[in-house]
């Protein structure tokens, strides 16, 4: 079964958990929501059941502990918004969830102009040459950059009415 529209799912209500001390936080230290993002592509049995997964996975003991309890099998779902009305994503997320990197490029010889300026931690190059062949004067201006989700846990989508 497919679901017509993104919607926020919640499980039971649940205590979130420091994934390092393993210890519950209270309600003044959680910074995390207490909801999970549940996949939209389920499994439904025809008699009203739907199975979907839970991504990221509850895992209540050992080293990746992230809860402190785990919704009840075959618990309701409570899903947020209502049925065929559309809703903007924004998201919600630490400075230390994502990083952004971005490198110098070369400086190449025997143009017409080159340069290279460094903003925000944004280096940008320009380049711009005659063709000869073209009878043209491109310029050209390049970044060259990176990213990468470095603690997932620390982000989240929030569905707006």
């Amino acid at each position: 079964m497919r679901l017509a529209r993104p919607r926020r799912m919640r499980p039971q209500p649940r205590t979130a958990t420091n994934p390092q001390a393993e210890v519950a936080l209270s309600a003044a230290h959680c910074l995390r929501f207490q909801s999970r993002a549940c996949e939209l592509d389920g499994t439904a049995d025809g008699s009203g059941n739907l199975t979907v997964a839970i991504s990221p996975a509850i895992v209540t003991a050992g080293a990746t502990q992230n809860v402190s309890g785990s919704p009840a099998d075959n618990a309701a779902i409570t899903v947020a918004g209502t049925a065929s009305t559309p809703h903007g994503i924004s998201m919600a997320y630490h400075k230390g969830a994502f990083a952004f990197a971005s490198a110098d490029m070369v400086m190449p010889r025997g143009v017409d102009f080159a340069a290279r300026e460094v903003f925000d931690g944004v280096s940008m190059r320009i380049v711009r040459q005659y063709d000869i062949n073209n009878d043209k004067f491109p310029c050209r201006l390049d970044v060259l950059y990176g990213y990468q989700t470095l603690r997932p846990q620390l982000a989240c989508r929030l569905a707006n009415n």
